[in-house]
């Protein structure tokens, strides 16, 4: 078989496909990243305008067997899929993280693989209903090619963003050779201060009968102490990002109640002002309206500072989830 490239055909192809699966109900061209558009996500379905618009549900009658919570120690688990088929649109409480592989013949040592399937894997996170959450991934490929999909869940301390610990792990879903694999909807309960990171790899038999794997994939997210997610509040655009960020910035320090704390804990009275300069000297938006505050992205209290790095303006409305997320804010170590 000749070598794959990635050529104006193949990428015909891939529209054709892609296309012919939008039809079916499975893409949305919303969610284009590439040249390649995404597989549409479960939705909630408060999100309907009207009943036209409203989507078919998505909970089908659950396995008995119990969802495995997220207890903040080590809780490794199978979990039960709750929704067979996708929704006809999404909800915007969902990050989703794609990443292109190459499905080699063989990459066993020594040897050099002449023939490669190219495919992106996708997860996806929705925590719309958190504590609460469901997550799930699916790829869509080239060319057909045998191949399982493994999914699982890792969580991360909050003063140790990069140190994954597995809390949950699904059956392995097995795609015959299909260009298009989606797997069941998954749900999992979080509880306690965290990131949760939905994860996805792509295991193929190679032809020496080696098990070759991609690179892992991650959705991730963060909830405090109730379970409750971090909002997602975008940004008027231009500006410094897309959505208001978490802060990767651990550790996170709580600011005494003695009569001397450090600098980091007062709160500067020009802050306000400072940012409002730095917006307009970047010419970023700011936002309009009777009521607009200006948000530490990492609070005081827990070890944030004045610069104007920090700050970001906000109306009353979308800074009031904030205020209330971190008051349930609890970075215990476990």
């Amino acid at each position: 078989m000749k070598n794959l490239k990635i050529t104006t055909s193949t990428l015909l192809f891939l529209s054709v496909l892609i296309a012919t699966v939008a039809d079916l109900g499975l893409l949305s061209p919303s969610w284009v990243r590439t040249s390649l558009v995404l597989a549409q996500l479960p939705q909630v379905g408060s999100q309907a305008k009207n009943k036209e618009d409203k989507p078919e549900e998505v909970v089908d009658t659950e396995v008995n067997t119990p969802v495995v919570p997220d207890t903040g120690v080590d809780n490794i688990g199978v979990v039960d899929p709750i929704v067979k088929k996708p929704a006809a649109k999404i909800s915007d409480k969902v990050i989703v993280e794609t990443k292109e592989i190459r499905l080699p013949v063989s990459n066993k040592p020594g040897q050099i693989s002449t023939q490669a399937y190219i495919c992106l894997l996708t997860i996806w996170q929705n925590f719309s209903t958190a504590p609460d959450v469901t997550y799930g991934a699916y790829v869509a490929c080239t060319a057909g090619v045998p191949y399982n999909i493994q999914l699982m869940l890792e969580r991360s301390n909050v003063n140790t963003p990069y140190n994954y610990l597995q809390s949950s792990k699904a059956p392995t879903h097995f795609c015959s050779g299909s260009s298009f694999c989606q797997t069941p909807t998954y749900k999992h309960t979080v509880s306690g201060t965290k990131h949760l990171h939905a994860t996805a790899i792509a295991t193929w038999i190679g032809t020496e009968g080696e098990v070759v794997g991609s690179p892992k994939v991650r959705a991730t997210w963060h909830y405090n102490d109730v379970g409750k997610a971090y909002p997602r509040v975008q940004l008027p655009q231009p500006g410094p990002s897309e959505y208001v960020p978490f802060p990767y910035d651990p550790p996170y320090n709580v600011c005494p109640d003695g009569s001397v704390p450090p600098p980091s804990c007062y709160r500067d009275p020009d802050f306000p002002k400072n940012v409002e300069a730095y917006y307009r000297l970047k010419q970023w938006v700011i936002p309009t309206g009777s009521k607009i505050e200006v948000h530490h992205i990492k609070p005081l209290r827990w070890g944030g500072d004045n610069y104007v790095q920090n700050g970001v303006i906000l109306t009353h409305t979308d800074h009031l989830p904030f205020t209330k997320w971190w008051r349930k804010f609890n970075p215990r170590v476990w």
